[in-house]
């Protein structure tokens, strides 16, 4: 070690003595081009946490900072230097990260995972109580895991974790399987999702198939009723999408307003046709 070192304290530490984190919350520490021009303009503004591991620092919040540092070339960093054991490591990385927003919605759940059924340290609720953060923010973090992996590493590319959100609030399987499937071909916005959940919970409640065993035609006509859909998500978005158009367009340009009218009325037309289908269909074989 660099000296004698008591909890808690500050002190400059080679960077060649730090180490990897036994706990890396990151999935991926991204560029860190931009943080190291930053440090090497006005300096390092937040030093790093280390804690002594035999002859060494282990590094234990400040990944990307000290990566930046190891790029400008230097050789030494102000360090925060703490005694703590592995549960204790890991909860300051943790609140390092969520407090500066530093961690993508799944690098937390899979922490937040870890954390209470990995290791055991702790419920939903006391990890809550330890991040200064709700029940509901640690639950709903943790439920992205459901999520299918492709399917995470879509939404972790749109960095939008209200989109997830909001997809794994709907009940109907079949809806949400459609939504996660559309939402990566086409890009769709948490607030259209949110629209398209409440226009399908305004229709008919989904149907339910008679007990026993599934014949071929149940499963052809299964696999019609999901196309049918995903087709009526397709086109819902495109009428809300059209609808934000006509929302935003002037008064004066009235032959544009009477073009995007019609052809709303042609897309509305369109979905209560693929609806009236729908329910033929599933009057065939549904109860």
């Amino acid at each position: 070690m660099d000296a004698e070192l008591s909890p808690g304290v500050s002190e400059e530490v080679r960077i060649s003595s730090i180490r990897d984190p036994k706990f890396d919350l990151r999935i991926d520490r991204g560029d860190v081009t931009e943080l190291a021009a930053s440090i090497s303009r006005h300096g390092l503004l937040h030093p790093i946490v280390v804690r002594p591991v035999n002859d060494k620092f282990e590094l234990i919040a400040g990944s990307r900072r000290l990566a930046a540092l190891r790029l400008l070339g230097w050789r030494k960093v102000p360090c925060q230097i703490a005694e703590l054991n592995d549960q204790e490591a890991f909860e300051v990385a943790l609140a390092e990260n969520v407090n500066r927003k530093s961690l993508d919605p799944f690098e937390e759940a899979k922490a937040f995972e870890d954390y209470t059924a990995r290791y055991g340290w702790g419920s939903e609720s006391e990890l809550a109580k330890k991040l200064g953060k709700s029940v509901t923010y640690v639950s709903r973090r943790l439920k992205l895991l459901t999520l299918p992996e492709d399917t995470q590493e879509i939404l972790r590319r749109r960095k939008n974790p209200t989109l997830a959100n909001e997809i794994l609030a709907i009940e109907d399987e079949e809806l949400k399987a459609n939504l996660l499937t559309i939402s990566s071909e086409i890009e769709l916005s948490s607030r259209e999702v949110r629209k398209i959940r409440r226009d399908f919970a305004k229709e008919e409640a989904s149907q339910v198939w008679k007990e026993g065993d599934v014949t071929e035609e149940e499963k052809r006509q299964r696999a019609m009723k999901r196309t049918i859909q995903r087709t009526l998500v397709a086109l819902k978005v495109a009428m809300h999408r059209l609808d934000e158009v006509i929302d935003n367009a002037e008064d004066d340009d009235w032959i544009l307003l009477e073009i995007l009218t019609q052809q709303r009325q042609e897309l509305h037309s369109q979905i209560n046709l693929i609806n009236h289908v729908s329910k033929r269909i599933a009057g065939r074989r549904f109860l």
